[in-house]
């Protein structure tokens, strides 16, 4: 794959070029994909790579992310960019909510495809031992003549405790979904994941 790199943009500095520095720099972070320009639209693909890359909704801008679960090589070439001539764009600052939340998705996909019971057990182990620490906080004032901060602090370790099967949980029905497969239709290609 071959990305464009608007190296000298001809945009506003504030709203669209410093806003774009942080978002590449933040997407190569999460992703480990590290180019200069995610925004760019000028790019050439291998059609047996672009083909087994599943998009959807506005995953346009992490195509090179999710272009190394099938194993593609990424390169980057100057483009030039002209400054716009007419109409507005429509992109801003009010986007950064949706391209945030798409690269906590990119991140799921490309850093858990494979092994989606490592990623929700971890973070379930850690829940289960906040909710045993808060079962010993609870048991320590069981005995205190105030029970309203017995009750809460008991609570809060039942809560701890049901997140962290429900973290495990979803680790699992991840896993189950990952070995038995999607089940698309023959003419959906299914995307090729490999496998870390």
């Amino acid at each position: 794959m071959v990305c464009g790199w608007r190296k000298n943009r001809q945009d506003k500095l504030w709203t669209r070029r410093l806003p774009s520095l942080v978002a590449n720099w933040i997407i190569g972070l999460v992703t480990g994909v590290k180019i200069h320009d995610n925004g760019c639209s000028l790019k050439a693909y291998r059609a047996s790579v672009i083909k087994s890359v599943a998009l959807y909704g506005e995953m346009h801008r992490f195509i090179p992310a999710m272009s190394t679960l099938t194993g593609a090589k990424i390169t980057e070439i100057v483009v030039y960019h002209h400054p716009r001539r007419f109409g507005k764009s429509k992109y801003g600052i009010g986007r950064v909510w949706r391209v945030a939340l798409d690269i906590i998705t990119v991140k799921l996909i490309t850093g858990s495809a494979s092994r989606p019971a490592l990623w929700f057990g971890l973070p379930s182990f850690s829940v289960l031992g906040l909710g045993f620490s808060a079962l010993v906080v609870a048991a320590a004032m069981y005995s205190e003549p105030q029970p309203s901060e017995w009750l809460v602090m008991s609570t809060v370790a039942i809560l701890f405790f049901l997140l962290s099967l429900h973290l495990l949980s979803i680790g699992m029905i991840g896993e189950l979904c990952m070995k038995t497969g999607n089940y698309l239709p023959e003419k959906v290609l299914r995307p090729t994941i490999r496998t870390l």
